[in-house]
């Protein structure tokens, strides 16, 4: 039971400090801001500083890779996103995480949480002499198919990336939403790994604009 405390502790502290930077990121936004064009359209991010204050690198938090699945997607597979809503996406701060149980009848995130976070240690220049293409790692989040996220506040990649390695997280759906199985209505079932299979598929089509 402590150590149940503990982990919950830890997980409250580690949410509020996200929720408190992404807050002040918002009020003072960076001041260089990257644009990325994907075949969906174009995504402002974050150019920033490595541990060690001198080498920059870029992310962009919460690319939606699907259209939301709510209403009549519902508990279906997943349908990419032909062209983004906006002629310029802000990709500053993670996106809400897919609904998920937290405490007893309390619950976490969204519905609507279908996002990608890409952090990468340069963009490529126009073929430059280095603009030869980086490692790509896709990391997919653990927590039994009935919790976690891609949050920057839980998984950190900056140790991978100043080694050089383009790095993708993503959020799919859990629980109920992710992995209801009714035939006889219609629903297929695993709609969490048809996610996951979506977002890798979006990776594939999209990362090499990444470095």
């Amino acid at each position: 039971m402590l150590d149940f405390i503990k982990a919950l502790t830890a997980f409250f502290a580690a949410l509020v400090k996200g929720l408190v930077k992404t807050k002040l990121l918002k009020l003072f936004p960076p001041a260089v801001r990257p644009v990325v064009r994907v075949r969906q359209g174009k995504l402002r991010g974050v150019t920033t500083t490595l541990p060690d204050g001198t080498t920059p690198y870029h992310y962009f938090k919460g690319i939606p890779y699907a259209k939301p699945p709510v209403g009549e997607l519902r508990f279906r597979a997943p349908v990419p996103i032909d062209s983004f809503y906006h002629p310029v996406v802000d990709c500053l701060v993670d996106r809400s995480a897919c609904l998920q149980p937290l405490v007893g009848r309390f619950t976490f995130g969204k519905e609507a949480g279908l996002f990608l976070n890409v952090f990468t240690p340069r963009l490529p220049n126009g073929g430059g002499e280095d603009d030869a293409k980086l490692p790509v790692m896709v990391w997919i989040h653990g927590g039994g198919f009935i919790s976690g996220s891609a949050d920057s506040f839980i998984y950190d990649p900056i140790y991978l990336v100043q080694d050089g390695v383009v790095v993708v997280v993503m959020n799919y759906r859990l629980g109920l939403f992710g992995f209801l199985s009714l035939p006889e209505a219609g629903i297929e079932g695993n709609a969490g790994l048809k996610d996951q299979q979506l977002a890798f598929k979006w990776v594939k089509e999209n990362i090499s604009n990444f470095g």
